[in-house]
């Protein structure tokens, strides 16, 4: 049943919303933009309706729509910010009760916002749409009065108002141009425009990034992967019937794209030439002007521009300040003449000769990495087949029944894998040292068949296996048959123990003395040692010694353990940590080989462990934190027999270990060979094994492709580095243990691989911050695309893509830096993005020192002051 609030208001509620409102609302100025009227060849005034109540046109229906409800009712909206600012706001007003459904990528500063104004918030969904479905849904359960953002008749009223009083100010105005997201306030425009001036054209304006209205405008709706765009407040979707879409359609004059570039150029110009902060999205109809979507306008009376909000975000505003603008003709009118955006490009075969690593000498050949992969896959498929053939054989000699449709299912999937793998085959056979398109095709390939392939081995797993049967066949693996124990998947599996084997030889680890048991997750890993120590090892009053990092996580972990004493050790030199731990006699000693902070310092694993066996300082427990390094060294190698030094390894194994494919979370630990039963126990009992899906996706490889595929990435951050130093090294210092300027490179022969992450630290250190730090990551991307370079933004590491992040360890207090994986592709590829992310460093300074040094306000803007800014403008 259609309510009130979903019908279309007409003038006369317009009029009325005006009036009930006008008391709480601020009637805001205009301003003629002088610059923009000269690139749009006709007047141009913008509404300065960000300095509306909460920032944004939003609290005018907001407030309207609260004033029609009666007093103390329970209200419910979705939103990606501004609408459930406005809403907060009003209900304050009112006294109703607000809940707000918020899409988990809505603008952080409006989240905090909301969580300060008291609302009830409740997150869901990657998409205002997918909170929009949830919200309604919770109102039909609760009898709730909800409030669309864009399509509701109350809201739409009450923003009419804005387009009123513009057409009060500026009355001689021919066209007006509207950001559109759901088309609220486009619908609005219309009404008000309909009542005073019919004769008023209409554009609408939207990111082409989400085009949603524009298509259902248009009759061609369809649903639209979300994707960022700087106007984030206009990612809204729509469909052919959404109330707004009928009420425009023949109605606007048109409605345009508009490109990321002209967004930030918008944001840009308003900050240099107006000195007003206006988010992308409320900035949107300048960015029409400066696309040039305005010139062929008809008519030649003034054009206004709705400046629709100001809740940007110190990251957003960073991007638009220090964007790479393409156009000439876009710098010129940002007046940014001076400013070149000039990278240093790559041509591909050059640059062979520069940036050889500096300890080439100590790395192997990288030998057939592809050829090995293959390898691998193709095992782990013909295992899966034959699990799959030994099932139905067992099936069939005890009469236990399949059904036809699974097996025809199954049959299907094992047809698709064999095609998927001799598809990786004719890849693998094509590759060329500079098609990287080759190199994403056969990863994505190897990907898919590694996940059909565990799909066919495990599909007819049961959690709890049948020991025995008849009729009705409850496993996978013909092995659980008569078993002797238990057989939760938590406590066994013939998977997992498969896994652990080949990880352990990948690893290189002795397994006469160490076993390793395979865990859900890197956290889970380090959960199970904790659970070990606080049953087993440390007692009240006794102290733990940490390094001057560990991951925040379990750093975390500790500290909420009761009585027990955290010493904190100065650095990361051996003689260091033998001298603290003959000091303060602890129970267990953490250590992390390479720590993932900014300076990336190493530490001497064996020379620690070494020393410790011959200080004879006690029992010692040392867990040591293998991720960074995977590979690179035995730790239990290093202790004798008889020494009273206990080592307990554990690492991520969603990282190096998955040949960057990153197709399940895992995590491993590795113990003394006595301790196992003890470790065996605790996992068991606390689930924190890697169950048999997530084992059954595991690659396979051996050791020596496991440490050739390490080493190559280390000489990839070697060739990276050589040539950052070489092109950028004014501005930026590349941070990698490999380099003779790292302060531990000494200690680099101690371990077979130094891994594949590196960080920079800008030698001005203002640019080190979140916000700028995510600038550049922004700009280093739209670089990449114009070069064709692969690069990807994201936390972790390992992959076989390079990936960017401003990694801040979300532990407090820790500052964040940027950091690289530098991926294990071939030369060509890695050369071409060392020369890109170069000529981004240098131009990304070069911008920020220009914008430092008040080049935003270079060029005054000529401008005369009127009364129309704070008050009416009567025309000509």
């Amino acid at each position: 049943m259609t309510s009130a609030a979903d019908l279309l208001p007409d003038v006369i509620d317009c009029r009325a919303a005006r009036r009930r409102i006008a008391d709480e609302v601020i009637r805001t100025p205009v301003r003629r933009l002088d610059w923009l009227s000269g690139i749009v060849g006709r007047e141009v005034w913008a509404k300065l309706e960000l300095q509306q109540v909460t920032g944004s046109f939003k609290f005018r229906g907001a407030l309207n729509a609260l004033r029609r409800l009666a007093a103390g009712a329970t209200v419910i909206t979705a939103s990606a910010g501004n609408h459930a600012l406005a809403l907060a706001h009003a209900a304050r007003l009112t006294g109703h009760r607000l809940t707000v459904f918020l899409p988990h990528t809505a603008s952080p500063i409006k989240r905090e916002r909301l969580v300060e104004a008291g609302v009830s918030l409740v997150d869901w969904g990657e998409t205002l749409e997918d909170a929009v479905a949830e919200a309604r849904a919770v109102c039909a359960r609760s009898g709730a009065a909800w409030i669309s953002p864009y399509s509701d008749g109350s809201v739409i009223a009450g923003q009419a108002g804005v387009v009123y009083e513009l057409l009060e100010q500026v009355p001689a105005m021919d066209a007006l141009v509207v950001p559109i997201g759901g088309g609220g306030l486009v619908t609005a425009a219309l009404l008000a425009a309909a009542d005073v001036r019919p004769e008023l054209r209409v554009v609408g304006c939207q990111p082409e990034r989400y085009p949603s209205f524009q298509l259902a405008y248009h009759a061609r709706a369809q649903r639209l992967p979300f994707r960022y765009t700087l106007a984030d407040g206009l990612l809204v979707q729509v469909d052919d019937t959404s109330l707004t879409v009928v009420a425009c359609r023949g109605r606007l004059e048109r409605v345009c794209l508009l490109d990321e570039e002209h967004v930030a150029a918008a944001v840009y110009a308003l900050l240099h030439h107006e000195s007003l902060m206006v988010e992308g999205a409320g900035a949107a109809g300048v960015a029409a002007g400066l696309a040039g979507a305005l010139a062929d306008l008809p008519g030649s009376g003034p054009i206004g521009v709705l400046l629709t909000g100001g809740n940007i975000t110190s990251m957003a505003l960073a991007t638009a300040l220090t964007y790479p603008f393409s156009s000439e003709a876009l710098r010129r009118h940002l007046g940014l003449q001076g400013r070149t955006t000039a990278e240093i490009r790559w041509a591909p075969g050059a640059g062979r000769a520069l940036a050889q690593p500096e300890s080439s000498e100590a790395l192997e050949d990288t030998a057939d990495l592809v050829g090995a992969r293959l390898g691998g896959l193709r095992q782990h498929a013909a295992a899966s087949l034959e699990s799959r053939r030994r099932l139905e054989a067992f099936c069939a000699s005890e009469g236990l029944d399949l059904v036809d449709e699974e097996r025809a299912a199954l049959d299907a999937v094992a047809r698709e894998l064999g095609r998927i793998v001799a598809s990786c085959e004719r890849a693998a056979g094509e590759l060329d040292e500079a098609d990287v398109a080759g190199f994403v095709r056969r990863e994505r390939l190897e990907r898919l068949g590694y996940q059909m392939s565990a799909f066919l081995s495990t599909a007819a797993s049961w959690q709890s296996p049948t020991y025995a049967q008849s009729l009705i066949a409850g496993f996978t693996r013909t092995s659980s048959q008569r078993s002797s124990s238990v057989n939760y998947s938590r406590y066994h599996s013939s998977v997992v123990v498969e896994c652990e084997r080949r990880m352990l030889e990948a690893l290189g680890l002795d397994g006469e003395r160490a076993s390793l048991m395979l865990c859900s997750s890197g956290m889970v890993a380090y959960s199970l040692l904790e659970s070990y120590l606080a049953r087993d090892v440390v007692h009240p009053g006794d102290r733990v010694l940490l390094p001057p990092y560990i991951y925040f996580e379990s750093e975390e972990q500790l500290a909420g353990l009761p009585a027990v004493e955290i010493v904190r050790l100065g650095d990361t030199r051996a003689d260091t940590i033998v001298e603290f731990v003959r000091q303060h006699r602890p129970r267990v000693l953490f250590l992390d080989p390479l720590a993932n902070i900014a300076g990336l310092p190493l530490t001497s694993v064996g020379a620690v462990l070494l020393a410790l066996a011959r200080a004879e300082t006690g029992p010692l427990h040392v867990v040591i934190d293998g991720t960074m390094l995977s590979g690179a060294f035995d730790p239990f190698a290093f202790v004798p027999p008889d020494s009273e030094i206990t080592v307990l390894y554990y690492e991520s194994a969603s990282k190096y270990l998955q040949l960057g494919l990153d197709l399940t979370l895992a995590g491993l630990i590795a113990v003394p060979v006595s301790l196992r039963p003890r470790f065996a126990r605790l996992r068991r009992n606390t689930g924190a094994i890697l169950y048999e899906e997530g084992a059954a996706r595991l690659p396979r490889y051996d050791r020596a492709t496991f440490l050739a595929r390490m080493r190559r990435m280390t000489r990839n951050a070697l060739l990276i580095a050589g040539v950052i130093e070489q092109f950028a090294g004014r501005v930026v210092t590349p941070v990698f243990p490999g380099l003779s300027s790292h302060p531990d490179h000494d200690l680099c022969s101690e371990y077979a691989h130094l891994g594949g992450v590196m960080t920079f630290d800008f030698r001005d250190s203002g640019f080190n911050g979140q916000d700028l730090l995510n600038a550049f990551i922004e700009r280093a991307i739209i670089a990449a695309q114009r070069n064709r370079v692969p690069l990807t933004r994201g936390v972790s590491f390992g992959f076989s893509a390079p990936r960017i992040s401003a990694a801040s360890a979300m532990a407090e207090g820790q500052p964040p830096f940027l950091r690289l994986s530098v991926g294990d592709l071939p030369d060509e590829p890695t050369l071409a993005l060392a020369h890109t992310l170069a000529g981004v460093f240098v131009a990304f300074a070069n911008d920020v020192d220009d914008l430092r040094r008040g080049d935003l306000e270079a060029e005054p803007r000529p401008r005369r002051t009127t009364s129309a800014e704070h008050a009416d403008h009567r025309g000509t």
